[in-house]
């Protein structure tokens, strides 16, 4: 008996990366073991012994030792064996099981290939890297069927006030953001109808606000987030989203976020900011997000080592990064994100530790307690400390503090799941288990309700996509 386990968490559904850690389980006799095998069969010792390194929950390995279960890791092409009675037929097996792995592999590589052929404008949500995972893809080309789709959709919207909300969640979500561009052409073209201006007259509230949202270009969506966070002052929208915005998105990003800008609201980004966002911060808001080209990912201690030279030869570094736009360009605009974490790591380490009676002196304590550092600025600076360590659980903390407030955020929520779905909302929802114990969709569950909660409980855990979409 052999089977198969793959190491992905079941909260939030999505496929693994190409080299996500997998495990082979198979039965054993004893003494069919050999020496040479019994170095694989330590295996599940060692992750016994730290429980940590495995997976998927140590409450598991007592259940397949029981069995008599071994656990293998396995590589994508070399796979560690362990020997039955029946040698032949489990070596048979195992070459299968080879050759299909690799043929998998090789499929999600052409897919990914061809999703990043895409467009610009439609690969906004795009993950850029096989490290981090979103939890929408799409269907394949092949697959995808916008006038079934549509018809689906009218079909759903036609019943008036009792429409089907379930098959407007399932469609949307079965379709990453270009797909559905695509879908709202095709149902115009179908039935000279708006697929939104539908929508509207049937849903309503947050569930409204947030198919709205997944319906829009996400160029488009950005470009309105970008004019609410720098025009309007709220709980909801305020400038630390353009931050945010600024961080999070490529230069070449940026360029068609700035261009969606000017052809929604007839003024160019750059003329917006200088009128809405004034002094220091407005400066460096304008070069965050006028960049013309992103810094070099790789980290040059060498030039770290300059910066902190350059930190220390100010009386107060921090505050004067704060006062000063061309020394935040030198520290932060100029440097890619790895770098600043290389820079902040760094000077925390050269910092002197703090005892009882003396003042925290790491890079982030010496920007929260700075009392000559504009808001704007302290929020930019503590934004750049955040996103640099670890993006995925920034916007975990951001969604912790929207669902666990006296009053729901819910346009936080819907901002960062519609934008990160296609990016790392997987990781996300790692990165909030890990911080808070308990997965996002039962924090959600405590403060929405109805269809926009089936709707983002869908997101985090999305289906398979339907055959006839």
């Amino acid at each position: 008996m052999v089977m198969v386990a793959e190491a992905t968490p079941n909260y939030c559904k999505s496929v693994p990366k190409l080299d996500a850690p997998m495990y082979r389980v198979f039965t054993t006799t004893p003494a069919t073991i050999t020496d040479s095998e019994s170095a694989n069969a330590k295996s599940t010792d060692s992750i016994k012994s730290n429980p940590s390194s495995a997976p998927f929950s140590p409450d598991v390995l007592p259940v397949l030792d029981a069995a008599g279960f071994r656990l293998v890791p396995m590589e994508p092409v070399e796979i560690a064996l362990h020997l039955t009675e029946d040698h032949n037929e489990v070596n048979d097996l195992a070459k299968d099981l080879d050759s299909n792995y690799t043929n998998d592999l090789e499929e999600l590589r052409r897919k990914r290939l061809q999703r990043l052929n895409m467009p610009l404008i439609y690969r906004m949500y795009e993950s850029q890297s096989e490290e981090i995972r979103g939890t929408i893809r799409g269907p394949d080309d092949a697959d995808f069927h916008p006038e079934e789709a549509s018809k689906a959709l009218r079909n759903a919207l036609a019943a008036g006030i009792q429409s089907d909300d379930k098959t407007i969640i399932n469609v949307l979500l079965a379709h990453n953001n270009f797909q559905r561009q695509k879908i709202v052409d095709t149902y115009a073209n179908m039935y000279s109808r708006k697929l939104l201006d539908d929508i509207e007259a049937e849903t309503g509230g947050y569930f409204l606000e947030i198919t709205t949202a997944l319906l829009q270009p996400a160029h488009i969506y950005s470009a309105r987030l970008l004019y609410y966070a720098i025009s309007l002052q709220s709980r909801s929208y305020n400038r630390s989203i353009a931050v945010e915005i600024g961080l999070t998105c490529t230069a070449s990003q940026l360029k068609v976020i700035r261009d969606a800008y000017l052809a929604e609201y007839k003024i160019s980004l750059e003329r917006d900011l200088n009128m809405k966002v004034e002094g220091v911060f407005g400066k460096m808001l304008q070069q965050l997000l006028l960049r013309a080209k992103d810094p070099e990912p790789n980290v040059d201690m060498g030039q770290v080592e300059k910066l902190l030279d350059r930190l220390k030869s100010s009386d107060n570094g921090v505050e004067e990064i704060g006062r000063n736009s061309d020394l935040f360009n030198q520290i932060f605009i100029s440097q890619s994100l790895s770098q600043i974490r290389a820079l902040v790591d760094r000077f925390d380490a050269l910092a002197v530790t703090p005892d009882v009676e003396s003042k925290p002196k790491d890079f982030e304590s010496l920007v929260r307690k700075s009392s000559n550092l504009h808001s704007d600025v302290r929020h930019m600076i503590l934004l750049y400390l955040k996103i640099s360590q670890n993006v995925q659980l920034y916007f975990a903390e951001k969604l912790h503090e929207a669902v666990s407030g006296n009053r729901a955020d819910h346009v936080a929520i819907i901002r960062i799941l519609v934008m990160r779905s296609e990016i790392d909302l997987y990781d996300i929802c790692q990165e909030y288990k890990r911080k808070y114990g308990r997965h996002l969709s039962l924090d959600l569950k405590t403060t929405c309700s109805g269809d926009f909660l089936r709707l983002l409980i869908q997101l985090l855990h999305p289906i398979d996509t339907p055959e006839d979409f």
